[in-house]
C-alpha cells in the first residue's frame, strides 16, 4: 500500500469523530495492509504486522493491562490503534506517552460508533488503493517493458495525474544476499519501506518488483531531491535489514516517458558496477566511461574488444596458471607505474617487465604506451559492466 495512515483516517465520514490523541509521528506510514477488530489479545489475531487495530478493550481494564497489549501491538508492528471509548473514557497518560515514543498512531472514536462500520470503511479505501497501485504498477511495466501500445499507456497514466511533459527517473534497488526461505515476501516489505520513504518524501512515483529487482519511477524530481530520498531508503533499509547489502542505481534524470523503456534498460548492467565496485549508489549520468559503453547497442563489438585483450589473457591464465589479468588490472588501476605494481606484488621491476613484454606478445597490444593503456582500461570497464 502507499497510502498513509493520515490519508486512510482524513478520508473516512467526519461522523465517525476520531481524533488522534497520541503518536503523531507515526501518521504518514504507508506499510498498512489491513484492518482488523480485536478483543481478545491472547490470540495471534492482532500479531499480523501492518494492521489497523480497532478495539475496545473490553476484556482489559487495567491501565497495566492496556499498556501491555500496546507494547505487544507495536512490537507486531501494529500501524495504527483505534479505540472505541465504551469501557475506558480516558486514556492514561502512560498510554499516550508510550505511543508517542513508539511513534503508533493512537485514536479514540466515541462509543456510539460500531467499529464494524469504521473497518468497512477503511477495507473500501485500502481495497481501492491496492487496486489503483496494481493498475499504475501494470500500466507502467507495460511502457518499461514495450508490451502495448505507449500512447495507449501514457493517456492512462495521464488519468492517475502523470503528465506526458513530465521528467521521469528510474531507480532500481538489488540486494545481493535476499535469497531467504519467502524472498517475494522479503522483497514486498522492502518496497513496501521504499514507497514509505517515497510517500514521506511526497516524490510522485509508481514502484514494481521485477526479476527480484525493485524498481521505482520517479516523475519530475531533480538530483538533490532524489539523493536525499536514496539517503532515506538506504537508512530505512539498513535499519530492518540490516544483513542484507542493498545497492541503488538511478537512471538517467532527464528522461522522458517515451525514453524510459531505454533509461531502464541501460541502467541494469550498473548492478554489476556497483557490486564489483561495492558502491552502495550510483548515478547513471556520473559514470563516464561506463556510461559511453552503455550507449554502445552492438554488443559484438564490446565482446571482441574484451576477447582480444582481457579475454586472451584469461585464456592464457587458464592454461598456464599465471595471473596475468591481475598484473593488467593492477597496472591500469597504478596508471603504468611499474614500480607500484613490483611493491604490490613482492617482486622486482625486472620481472614486471617481463609479465609487461608477455602481455603484448599475447595480445599484440603494447601496455606501455597511451593507446595500449587505454584499450586494457576499456575492456577491464566492459567487463565490470557486462560481468564478463
Amino acid at each position: 500500500m502507499t497510502i498513509s495512515i493520515k490519508n486512510i483516517m482524513n478520508n473516512l465520514s467526519p461522523y465517525y469523530r476520531l481524533k488522534l490523541i497520541a503518536g503523531k509521528n507515526g501518521i504518514d506510514n504507508t506499510n498498512v495492509s489491513w484492518v482488523s477488530t480485536v478483543e481478545d489479545f491472547s490470540s495471534r489475531k492482532f500479531k499480523n504486522h501492518n494492521q489497523i487495530i480497532l478495539t475496545s478493550f473490553m476484556n482489559n481494564y487495567t491501565e497495566e493491562a492496556v499498556l501491555a497489549i500496546v507494547h505487544g501491538l507495536h512490537e507486531a508492528m501494529t500501524s495504527a490503534v483505534v479505540v472505541n471509548t465504551r469501557y475506558i473514557k480516558t486514556m492514561p497518560d502512560s498510554i499516550k506517552e508510550y505511543c508517542d515514543k513508539a511513534a503508533l498512531p493512537l485514536y479514540i472514536m466515541p462509543p456510539d460508533i460500531f467499529m464494524s462500520d469504521v473497518i468497512k470503511d477503511i477495507s473500501r479505501i485500502l481495497y481501492s488503493d491496492e487496486n489503483e497501485n496494481l493498475s499504475l504498477s501494470e500500466i507502467i511495466q507495460s511502457i518499461v517493458f514495450n508490451t502495448g501500445d505507449i500512447q495507449s499507456q501514457i493517456n492512462k497514466l495521464s488519468f492517475y495525474g502523470f503528465s506526458e511533459n513530465s521528467t521521469y527517473c528510474p531507480v532500481i534497488l538489488k540486494f545481493e544476499n535476499a535469497a531467504e526461505k519467502e524472498p517475494e515476501l522479503f522483497l514486498k516489505k522492502a518496497k513496501q519501506c521504499c514507497d514509505s520513504a517515497a510517500q514521506s518524501a511526497d516524490a510522485k512515483h509508481i514502484s514494481f518488483i521485477y526479476n527480484r529487482i525493485i524498481t521505482i519511477i520517479l516523475s519530475d524530481m531533480d538530483k538533490k531531491a532524489i539523493g536525499r530520498l536514496i539517503n532515506t531508503i538506504k537508512e530505512n533499509l539498513l535499519l530492518k535489514y540490516i544483513e542484507h547489502k542493498v545497492y541503488i542505481c538511478v537512471g538517467h534524470l532527464g528522461g522522458n516517458i517515451y525514453s524510459l523503456s531505454t533509461n531502464f534498460k541501460r541502467v541494469l548492467p550498473f548492478f554489476n558496477v556497483a557490486i564489483k565496485n561495492n558502491l552502495y549508489s550510483l548515478y547513471y549520468d556520473d559514470m563516464g566511461i561506463y556510461k559511453i559503453l552503455s550507449e554502445v547497442s552492438d554488443m559484438q563489438i564490446l565482446r571482441e574488444m574484451f576477447n582480444s585483450s582481457i579475454g586472451a589473457l584469461a585464456r592464457y591464465d587458464a592454461e598456464n596458471d599465471t595471473n596475468l589479468v591481475c598484473y593488467i588490472k593492477s597496472y591500469i588501476q597504478f596508471d603504468g607505474n611499474a614500480q607500484a605494481l613490483a611493491e604490490k606484488f613482492y617482486v622486482h621491476r625486472n620481472t614486471v617487465n617481463n609479465h609487461l613484454k608477455k602481455i603484448k606478445e599475447i595480445t599484440k597490444i603494447n601496455p606501455s604506451t597511451l593507446e595500449g593503456k587505454l584499450q586494457f582500461a576499456v575492456a577491464i570497464k566492459i567487463s565490470e559492466l557486462y560481468n564478463l
